[in-house]
């Protein structure tokens, strides 16, 4: 299929994306770029011999373009890392490139991809967490930054969706190495890291962490400035040896007899055994004395008090 521009052959150029491995769901795919105003569902793909191949050819002028594939006008669209060989970043949107000089047949090439579904993936999603509940400092926004996206400072901002402390984002990533760091409001403050860490990696200077991106990933949530989670071993041990449930096993009602510092602030949370809270309260050092829990159900419950500097965790079991 040719779609033409201007009503007279300049250069016929013929694009191809292979969606035999996309998941989704689709009735048309589309072709958009700066050579059709990216018009949405105006040129529309072909795939005759329904090998999941689809293409279209396109007279336009010599010069540089940009482009990408849509699925439904723009009811799904490609998304790419900025630098990712194929494309061409500009502004805040990161597009495919192509130098026009004649005509041409592209390569097909695999949906969200520089080259052909058979060459494997090249990128794949990566989520990051950082644990902040023992950052003392105050937070506004809290951001990921690295060598995928140019240490852009405020351009990748990370959510605390159940308001645990742990921040997290998804980042589509090339595969290989990355160096990274998480930086509180864009560049106000950023993580010190030690120089060899076995997270981290140091260049020309500046110690990152780093990954080496093969396939999905979900990271397990660090401590600011640490390769390690934020509750460490000792600290139960030693949040164990603070408090105390009396009486346990309980009706219902209860004191907490704990020895944590008078100046800390309590957070007490408890959950049932699925894991769901069922109660929160945050309270200081010696208030309130006791705590009535009748409206529980009876059987396993875990209990877990956090302050500044500590977390520990005692189970109770509520028998009426």
């Amino acid at each position: 299929m040719c779609l033409t521009q201007w009503g007279f052959s300049q250069n016929m150029v013929t694009f191809s994306v292979d969606l035999s491995e996309y998941t989704g769901t689709y009735t048309a795919v589309n072709l958009n770029g700066i050579f059709n105003n990216w018009c949405g569902a105006c040129a529309l793909m072909t795939d005759d011999n329904l090998d999941g191949i689809y293409e279209l050819t396109v007279d336009m002028a010599a010069g540089q373009i940009e482009y990408k594939f849509t699925l439904d006008a723009w009811t799904e669209q490609e998304y790419f890392t900025p630098g990712t060989p194929c494309t061409i970043t500009t502004g805040n949107f990161t597009n495919r490139v192509y130098q026009v000089s004649g005509d041409a047949t592209l390569d097909t090439v695999c949906w969200e991809s520089c080259s052909d579904c058979s060459a494997g993936p090249t990128s794949a999603d990566v989520t990051f967490k950082i644990d902040m509940s023992t950052y003392t400092g105050a937070i506004t926004v809290v951001n990921l930054n690295g060598t995928f996206n140019g240490w852009c400072g405020g351009c990748a901002a990370m959510v605390d969706d159940n308001a645990d402390g742990i921040y997290e984002i998804t980042v589509n990533l090339l595969t290989g190495p990355a160096e990274y760091k998480f930086t509180v409001d864009g560049w106000d403050f950023d993580e010190t890291l030690t120089e060899g860490d076995p997270c981290t990696e140091t260049t020309d200077g500046f110690t990152n962490r780093v990954i080496n991106v093969t396939e999905e990933t979900v990271l397990p949530a660090v401590c600011w400035e640490s390769c390690e989670a934020c509750v460490t071993g000792l600290w139960e041990q030693e949040a164990q040896a603070t408090f105390s449930i009396f009486p346990n096993p309980t009706s219902g009602n209860f004191q907490i007899r704990t020895q944590i510092h008078p100046a800390d602030l309590i957070t007490m949370r408890v959950f049932n055994y699925t894991g769901s809270l069922v109660y929160s309260y945050d309270f200081n050092y010696g208030f309130p004395s006791s705590f009535d829990m009748n409206g529980l159900d009876m059987g396993l419950y875990l209990v877990e008090i956090q302050t500044q500097h500590a977390i520990g965790m005692q189970t109770m079991l509520i028998s009426h």
